[in-house]
């Protein structure tokens, strides 16, 4: 379980993501509540797939954290896209060494992604002479 809270449909898990003040968030999040988690990694094992072809990853602050718990030796994604907020280099080193390169990244107003791909997609796609 973690404790979680809302506001205007955005949520957050507080102590990874602080409350903006800010002149856009009018209105106080609401109060924490539990939500069940369960790892990534035993989903998909639930469903019987240890490879995935693209995996969105925008949890409102959280990315990070949950980017550590995935055992990348276990399970393989060839995209990923990542909210990087203000982690962005932690998270480009982090999948650097798991053997993702940053191909493209999508910055508008409340939208900091970062696509990355694994480099082995990258290997089998290029033409052979």
């Amino acid at each position: 379980m973690i404790t979680h809270k809302e506001w205007n449909g955005i949520g957050n898990i507080p102590n990874l993501y602080k409350e903006n003040k800010g002149p856009i968030w009018k209105g106080d999040f609401s109060e924490p509540f539990a939500v069940q988690c369960f790892p990534l990694y035993s989903l998909l094992l639930a469903i019987g797939r240890t490879s995935v072809d693209y995996m969105s990853l925008d949890i409102e602050g959280a990315e990070f954290e949950i980017l550590k718990t995935i055992p990348f030796d276990k399970v393989s994604f060839k995209v990923i896209s990542v909210e990087v907020n203000q982690k962005e280099q932690q998270v480009m080193e982090f999948l650097k060494m798991r053997g993702y390169i940053s191909v493209a990244s999508v910055r508008e107003p409340y939208v900091d992604d970062v696509i990355f791909v694994h480099t082995d997609l990258l290997q089998s796609s290029t033409p052979k002479q």
